[in-house]
């Protein structure tokens, strides 16, 4: 009787650990998806921004629609925003943030797939072991390579997708 308590102990610990990578990896795929839309929403500002400077700095110099001192005005803007552009680099943070929530999509399929194979005693304990480690260096492989480490985490949204992840699961596995 012990081995059979055993065995559905690990039978049990593979079905949490899946679940809660699984339900990790669907709030990140969400996270990504928000902190993309939001980084280009910046990019498009410092971009409009620039524009901006750079238009009223011409219009200054070559109309003199506007006094001199817009032109000493719309430069030092224009330095700004090109630094701030230059640093904030919002660009590749939301081509970045994008990369990782298409992958985290894919690796939610993945998981979900691995969670209904358990469900259905399609799986041994072996093959659900391998199947994670796989699924976990893949996921390590692709967040090393999207490298948004300098980003600090955004908890509002992040605490948002936890919320939406809940629904989710309770939507579609009837989970509480």
């Amino acid at each position: 009787m012990a081995a059979v308590t055993n065995v559905n102990d690990r039978v049990n610990y593979l079905r949490s650990e899946v679940w809660q990578r699984m339900s990790d990896c669907i709030r990140v795929a969400r996270y990504y998806e928000y902190r993309a839309a939001q980084y280009r929403r910046w990019h498009n500002t410092i971009r409009f921004l620039l524009y901006l400077s750079a238009t009223s700095g011409i219009a200054t110099f070559v109309e003199e629609v506007l006094p001199p001192f817009y032109s000493i005005i719309s430069g030092v803007f224009l330095a700004i925003f090109i630094t701030i552009d230059f640093v904030m680099n919002m660009g590749r943070k939301a081509d970045a943030a994008r990369t990782l929530s298409a992958v985290c999509g894919i690796l939610q399929t993945e998981w979900e797939s691995l969670w209904s194979d358990i469900n259905l005693g399609r799986v041994t304990n072996e093959e659900v072991d391998v199947k994670m480690k796989e699924l976990s260096r893949f996921e390590s492989l692709m967040t090393q390579a999207a490298d948004l480490s300098e980003t600090a985490i955004d908890d509002e949204i992040n605490k948002k997708c936890h919320y939406e992840v809940i629904d989710y699961l309770r939507s579609r596995y009837g989970a509480e």
